[in-house]
């Protein structure tokens, strides 16, 4: 084979000698011209032209001048003002490569044109290479001076016409031998706008370039247009600049390439396109670059990368009008990126990077008001894998942190602050054919004083000092996502209740926003595990305002403290924690136990402390007219609450309640109204789903209440508590009302210790107060049961001097009861207003005890009401027109005994099913009928008195007679008993005669008195001593012959004398002659009403003796009135009492 160098040597020679030659040929310069405007019409079917060729000898050098080429259409594609070429043949001869003193290429022109078919105006010129073709070696070339000026390009496709104007570039020293370099200066501009500088030492074997590029005010829509045709650039605006020195090279078939303080900017951009519009005013980017091919594969490498924004506003112009200002945004980074060809590798790694964004704005206009500002934000990476192989990526970062300051987030009508924001995570991103697999571990979020504002308002709703997440770890795939810790310190919460009853966190977001969250959530089929080891919420505080008040309430909760430990959602795990918060001044509450959240339940011990109600006045103002001016709640106990999947709410409470030292005060008359010392309900058990509440007992001591009756009958309390105006509630249906009544309910005992009470009555003509103090008792075994008897007792006393007590049982559900009663010793003076409202008087002196019995079965009221009155005496009348119309001094000196003392007993009875039914009705109507009664029927008010059931008002004989039987005596006893204990009293005698009663009894008696008139006239006619006929005595025989003779004288068709002149009756069969004789003239007889007269005349004087001589009746005290006969029928044979008081 022949020596590489020695073939070059035989060809240079070769060169010399013909060119040598050809000089000597004159016609040469002409040949030369035609044959190469031949060979380029016959390889390129096109027509050249060529003006001139001059070629000189010493120097060789060869000159072409107005040289062009045309399209096959005719149309100009490439053409040069002149081409210079000296060959320097001594140094041809000596180095063996061809060299060339100076190339220069003057005003050369080149219209290139792509097709719309992707096929250029150039691609007939080119031949295709054969792929079995052999590379040659590099041809031997040399050239000192290479030029090329006022160059001129013009690209044209379907998009886009550009005119490259001038092209100036300038080579010194180009050599194809080893390791020789070259100078490289290259400048051009486009026509509209833009220029290259590129400056450089190269060598071309091997390959090598070191330089430097300039690019100056590139329009971005012409560089577009070349990089991405499609594009439709007109959208775009801007200049770029680039500035980079580099390195390349290419050597065994391996390129490197690297740059260094490579720069690239863009001025001025702008995007625009329909409704939307992105500027910046400078972007910019600087790198160390370097690219690294292998054998394996090629590396590209960054160093000192720093990518700046300045002032970049996005708009997009719709309905929202989306917005996106940063007024400065840097990024610095190192990466490297490896790739492996074989298998198909991919690895990205960054050392280090850090993204700052300063003052970004965001806003979203519309109904999803939104405006987003950030002063400062930084994210940095440490160290940044991702890695692609067997088509699955692996990202990941070993720490990335996100650092935020003076974040605010307007959104509607609330304001978002959160002045330090730091977040912290490693990262572990698979992505394969399933989909993304997000990993984040040891994770930390940091905050400071975050608030949220209502715009409206100065202060925020509320605020966290300090929140902290910490070791938060995250899987996408597993649906898990842990928390180590959270915690929180100092936070400060705000809300309240709007007069509309909303709370203003539901006016701030509006509840379409969180159904459509909500829906969101409700879509994923697969639960997420939630798992918090330990949740620390310390020196919390919330307000809460109700604003729905008159008056609005606020209760404040400071401070909270919260610890939950070992949080998660998963189904019946427990969850233990701990809350204390004190409420408003001196309250507290205490929350001890665990919860399980699905399904819900909790078990909690519960304790709250010195719990103010004075703050919760205008809930009060809802149900009364009261102050609270006083008191405090607390309860210690156990509450356990389950809401069981598909079944009813599940709540027991067993606690101790009690509130202390409660005052409350009538607003209008600015008086206690109730108080007490303390009240505890123990033992208090609430089962809502057996619907049972139970207590043991409820302890009141000192409890207080003030009663008045106001002048239109109605007690103060119609006053305090307000009615409900609002329509009655329909009522429910039966299987409702069923399950209200099985309720069940029972409180053991109820216990009131030193109770006292205010009462007063302003109904009456003289207003009336008294004070009951050192109540004490209680009631017991109180419960819902149907058949449940309730056990009542209580003592106490009134005016601090009478004694009262209260005893007795009520059957609530059957509407029974039996209730006693009594008040001893109350001073009468004190109640003279009732007495002036009753009767019209005062009362001067008195003492009275009371005995109440008041029993109710079946609805049936009976009732007893025992009064005693001592030393009972009248004051002065009191002008009333509603006063009773009775003689009380009547009824008084009637009723009051010897010791001066009254004794009433007013019986009650009623149905309490009678519309009518009033129990002081009742009451006033029975003591009214009592009285009247006294007054009407004093004999039998003063029978009562002495213990005996008969009437003392008449005293009964037998027909005919004046003679008292045992029966009117033990009756005259008794009254007589009492007329000798009341001096007061008058009593009146009347003798009273019964002419159909008394004669037919007195009848025989006058007969006899006839016949011994007839016997004293016979006498009185035979001597002349006259006797009377009371005088005579009637022998048997002269009573048989007169009665004969009057009768057959008054009857004759009933008698007659025989023929021996004795009497018979007409009919003999009618029975003895005498006694029918005496029966029909007894009959005929008429009542004498003088005789009638006498007995009754008799009969007064048989009682009045007997009053007085036997019974020690006092004279003075016993009148006899003015007999009277009577002829009535069916009249009672007895004499009329009467009584009146001693004037």
């Amino acid at each position: 084979m022949i020596n590489q160098r020695l073939f070059t040597r035989i060809i240079i020679a070769l060169l010399i000698v013909v060119s040598l030659s050809a000089l000597t040929i004159y016609s040469l310069p002409i040949i030369v011209q035609s044959k190469i405007l031949a060979i380029i019409e016959q390889e390129t079917n096109r027509k050249a032209s060529l003006n001139k060729i001059r070629v000189s000898f010493l120097p060789l050098t060869i000159q072409l001048q107005q040289f062009a080429i045309p399209e096959t259409d005719g149309k100009p594609f490439a053409s040069f003002d002149s081409l210079y070429i000296s060959i320097n043949a001594l140094q041809s001869l000596k180095q063996s490569m061809l060299v060339f003193d100076k190339v220069a290429l003057v005003k050369p022109i080149i219209h290139l044109i792509k097709q719309k078919n992707g096929s250029f105006n150039f691609d007939s010129l080119v031949k295709k290479k054969d792929d079995n073709q052999q590379e040659n070696a590099i041809f031997p070339v040399s050239i000192t001076k290479l030029s090329l000026s006022e160059g001129n390009l013009i690209w044209e496709d379907s998009f886009i016409k550009e005119s490259v104007q001038p092209i100036n570039l300038t080579v010194d020293n180009l050599s194809t031998a080893p390791n020789e370099k070259c100078q490289t200066t290259l400048q051009l501009s486009l026509a509209s706008g833009g220029q290259l500088n590129w400056q450089s030492e190269t060598s071309i074997n091997p390959l090598h370039s070191t330089g430097h590029i300039q690019l100056n005010n590139i329009k971005l829509p012409r560089l577009l247009a070349v990089v991405s045709p499609e594009m439709k650039t007109t959208n775009f605006n801007g200049d770029t600049l680039f500035d980079s020195n580099y390195t390349v090279s290419y050597a065994d078939n391996l390129l490197s390439f690297a740059t260094n303080k490579t720069h690239i900017e863009l001025h001025n951009f702008q995007y625009t396109e329909k409704d939307l519009v992105v500027k910046a005013v400078n972007v910019s980017h600087e790198a160390d670059i370097k690219i690294t091919d292998t054998k394996d594969g090629w590396l590209f490498a960054t160093d000192k990368s720093k990518f700046n924004l300045h002032n970049f506003d996005f708009s997009e112009l719709n309905a929202n009008k989306t917005t996106l200002k940063i007024p400065t945004l840097s990024h610095e980074t190192d990466f490297k990126i490896r790739y492996a060809p074989k298998p198909n590798d991919w690895q990205f790694t960054v050392n280090k990077s850090t993204l700052t964004v300063n003052d970004g704005q965001f806003s979203i206009e519309g109904q999803a008001k939104l405006a987003i500002k950030a002063a400062n934000l930084i994210h940095g990476v440490d160290k940044y894998t991702a890695n692609f192989s067997n088509r699955r990526w692996q990202i990941s970062a070993n720490k990335t942190k996100i650092d935020v300051s003076d974040v605010q987030i307007d959104h509607l009508s609330t304001l978002f602050k959160i002045p330090l924001l730091s977040v912290e995570t490693a990262i572990n991103l698979p992505i394969t054919d399933k989909g993304v697999q997000v990993n984040l571990k040891q994770g930390k979020l940091n905050s400071q004083h975050i608030q949220l504002f209502e715009k409206t308002q100065d202060k925020p709703l509320f605020e966290i000092p300090t929140l902290a997440l910490n070791g938060v770890d995250f899987n996408l795939d597993k649906q898990e996502f842990t928390i180590d810790s959270l915690t929180a310190d100092g936070a400060d919460f705000r809300s309240w209740l709007n007069p509309k009853g909303l709370f203003n966190y539901q006016t701030l977001f509006p509840n379409n926003q969180i159904e459509e969250k909500l829906a969101i959530v409700e879509a994923k089929s697969a639960p997420w595990a939630i798992n918090i080891k330990q949740i620390a919420l310390t020196n919390f505080a919330a307000t809460f305002e109700d604003r729905t008040l008159k008056k609005p309430v606020m209760v404040i909760l400071k401070p909270v403290d919260f610890n939950l430990t070992g949080y998660s959602n998963k189904v019946g795990v427990k969850l233990p924690f701990q809350l204390n918060a004190g409420i408003n001044k001196t309250g507290s509450i205490q929350l001890n136990g665990d919860s399980t959240l699905e399904p819900f339940s909790a078990r909690l011990a519960i304790s709250a402390k010195a719990i103010e109600l004075e703050p919760f006045q205008s809930y009060l103002e809802k149900i009364a007219h009261l102050d609270i001016i006083d008191g405090r709640f607390a309860t210690t106990g156990k509450l356990a609450i389950a809401i069981p999947n598909n079944k009813p709410l599940d709540l027991t409470l067993t606690s101790d309640v009690s509130i202390t030292d409660l005052i409350t005060r009538d607003q209008q008359r600015h008086k206690d109204f109730i108080t007490w010392q303390s009240l505890v309900l123990k033992a208090l058990a609430v089962d809502l789903q057996k619907d049972s509440y139970t207590a043991d007992t409820l302890v009141i001591h000192k409890p207080y209440a003030k009663v008045t009756i106001k002048k239109d009958k109605t007690i103060n309390f119609s006053d305090i508590f307000i009615s409900d105006s609002q329509p009655t509630t329909p009522k429910t249906s039966s299987k409702a009302v069923t399950k209200q009544q099985q309720a069940y309910f029972k409180l053991n005992k109820v216990q009131v210790i030193n109770g006292s009470s205010d009462f007063a009555d302003k109904s009456l003509i003289l207003p009336f107060a008294a004070q009951i103090n050192g109540l004490d008792g209680g009631a017991s075994d109180i419960s819902s049961d149907k058949k449940s008897t309730i056990k009542v007792s209580l003592t106490g006393n009134a005016y601090d001097l009478a004694p009262v007590d209260i005893a007795g049982q009520v059957s609530p559900y059957l509407g029974n009861y039996d209730l006693n009663l009594n008040f001893k010793g109350m001073p009468m003076p004190l109640m003279s207003s009732y007495m002036v409202e009753f009767a019209g008087y005062k009362v001067e002196k008195g003492k009275m005890s009371l005995g109440l019995k008041y029993k109710v079965l079946n609805d049936e009221l009976t009732a007893s009401n025992n009064i005693l009155i001592d030393q009972f005496e009248l004051g002065e009348k009191v002008e009333n027109p509603r006063a009773v119309s009775l003689p009380l001094e009547l009824a008084i000196a009637l009723l009051k005994d010897y010791d001066g003392r009254i004794k009433i007993d007013v019986p009650l009875t009623g149905s309490l099913n009678d519309p009518q039914f009033s129990i002081g009705a009742i009451v006033s109507d029975a003591l009214v009928n009592a009285l009247s009664k006294v007054i009407s029927s004093p004999f039998r008010a003063l029978a009562s008195l002495a213990d005996s059931d008969e009437e003392f008002s008449s005293i009964h004989f037998s027909a005919g007679n004046a003679v008292l039987n045992k029966t009117q005596y033990e009756k005259l006893t008794a009254l007589a008993t009492v007329l000798k204990q009341r001096p007061v009293l008058m009593l009146d005698i009347k003798g009273i005669a019964f002419q159909q009663q008394d004669w037919p009894a007195m009848r025989e008696t006058a007969l006899y008195d006839l016949l011994k008139k007839a016997r004293a006239d016979e006498i009185n006619k035979h001597t002349e001593k006259k006797i009377l006929p009371e005088y005579v005595t009637l022998s048997d025989a002269d009573y048989k012959r007169l009665l004969a003779e009057l009768f057959i004288e008054k009857f004759p068709t009933l008698a007659k004398k025989s023929l021996f002149g004795q009497p018979e009756l007409i009919n003999t069969k009618s029975g003895d002659f005498y006694e029918v004789a005496k029966q029909q003239l007894s009959a005929s007889l008429q009542g004498e009403k003088s005789r009638l007269k006498k007995l009754a005349g008799q009969r007064a004087q048989a009682i009045a003796s007997y009053l007085v001589n036997q019974s020690s009746v006092p004279n003075a005290q016993v009148f006899i009135l003015d007999t009277m006969v009577d002829t009535e029928k069916n009249s009672d044979i007895a004499s009329v009492l009467s009584l009146k008081e001693h004037q």
